[in-house]
């Protein structure tokens, strides 16, 4: 019974992870690739030609229904309910690895590049009018290419354009006043400032981590037989999940890790809203101390995840690790939430070895809500390493990465997973 099915699974989930629709595939099993993988795209286009009940259009319509479709499944709501002024990063809250996951999907499902620097305030019909426009101008040139010839004497292909003039909303030429700009701390890595900031970390931070979270590591003879630098991918339970990795790591490597920090709570510095100059002096010394602090930098919420990607390039060419939270927010114990797809474009185009690691109980001692850490125990489990393949799809690699930091889950906390 499948409404019966789909009401057992509702009962066990939370109210904005239940499953507003179903359909019930019409064949004995799906159709799948030669290795035996469900062919995801084929499935949904037959369910979707189902569901226009049989209806053809031309290929700029099927083009906009797609980008449409894309949408509404990474925002996770039904295609219906999207307007053509619907903004993605106001009207869905779309984060920066979010449009970053847009972007890989409209590349390899219709074959459009999509501008990072306009993405951010782009909305569903201007992509939609953009798909529309790409289609049309493949199309052109397949009826008629012109230029010069190819080595072989056949007609040399011609880019095509997938941009249209009202499309999506042109780049600023600067922030608005009153507003700020992503900028990389580069200051943090001179000799006075990282001889300061290991002295603080030694003397003050490592005594009182393990004071407050009497913190235990395991799986360090995963790093024995690798050279630095690395790129560690853990769950996310609290503000001292970081404290951990600097007091619990060998002294030589902690005190090259830079974590990435996300803008979300800085968005006027970061030049992603508005605000006074009271809130950006405000946010400017907050950031500028966490920087010093733990040597962060930013991974932001809305544009600019491709400058951050060649930053963290850029940190490890000078021999530091990278720390990165792909669930983005704390998520309490002891489930996991799905990790987003842009932690798999950082490990494919950084060719570093992932270190996949557990953290526990850190939720416990320094919650969400507290100032002050209580007394407690945690626990910092590190994997095996992973090397992605360079040609690996970013959501392929970021399967691989969730799962390996799953299986250093104790087996409570995949239980609970699985109805997260």
């Amino acid at each position: 019974d499948p409404l019966a099915a789909v009401r057992f699974a509702n009962e066990r989930l939370l109210p904005r992870q239940r499953v507003r629709g179903h359909t019930l595939w019409p064949e004995d099993d799906f159709p799948r690739t030669v290795t035996g993988k469900v062919r995801k795209g084929l499935v949904r286009d037959r369910i979707l030609a189902r569901e226009r009940d049989g209806a053809s259009g031309a290929g700029g319509a099927a083009g906009v229904s797609a980008a449409r479709r894309l949408i509404a499944s990474l925002a996770r709501v039904r295609p219906e309910t999207l307007r053509d002024d619907t903004r993605l990063t106001e009207g869905l809250g779309f984060a920066s690895l979010d449009l970053v996951e847009l972007a890989a999907a409209f590349e390899e499902e219709i074959g459009v590049a999509l501008p990072e620097d306009r993405l951010g305030e782009a909305t569903v019909g201007g992509l939609e009018r953009l798909v529309a426009s790409a289609a049309s101008a493949g199309a052109g040139q397949a009826a008629g290419p012109s230029g010069p010839p190819g080595p072989d004497g056949s007609p040399a292909p011609q880019p095509v354009s997938p941009t249209q003039p009202d499309a999506l909303p042109a780049p600023a030429a600067g922030p608005p006043a009153g507003r700020g700009s992503l900028r990389m701390p580069r200051w943090t890595r001179l000799m006075p400032v990282r001889l300061a900031r290991r002295a603080i970390e030694e003397c003050v931070l490592v005594p009182f981590v393990r004071f407050h979270a009497r913190p235990e590591i395991a799986g360090l003879e995963h790093l024995g037989a690798l050279r630095p630098p690395y790129l560690f991918v853990p769950n996310h339970r609290s503000y001292m999940d970081t404290g951990l990795f600097k007091a619990m790591l060998p002294r030589a490597l902690r005190g090259r890790i830079a974590p990435g920090m996300t803008t979300r709570y800085h968005r006027v510095f970061f030049g992603e809203a508005a605000g006074s100059r009271t809130r950006r002096a405000k946010e400017w010394t907050q950031v500028r101390l966490v920087e010093f602090f733990f040597n962060v930098w930013p991974l932001p919420e809305t544009v600019g995840f491709r400058q951050s990607l060649l930053y963290a390039g850029e940190l490890m060419d000078h021999g530091l690790s990278i720390l990165i939270f792909p669930e983005g927010r704390h998520v309490p114990e002891p489930g996991m939430a799905p990790f987003r797809k842009g932690i798999g474009v950082f490990a494919r185009d950084l060719r570093a070895p992932v270190i996949p690691a557990y953290v526990e109980g850190t939720a416990r001692v320094l919650p969400d809500g507290r100032y002050w850490p209580r007394l407690g125990r945690t626990r910092l489990v590190l994997g095996p390493p992973l090397f992605i393949d360079p040609g690996a799809d970013p959501a392929e690699a970021t399967r691989q990465i969730e799962d390996a930091v799953r299986r250093l889950a104790p087996p409570a906390a995949n239980s609970a997973s699985r109805t997260f």
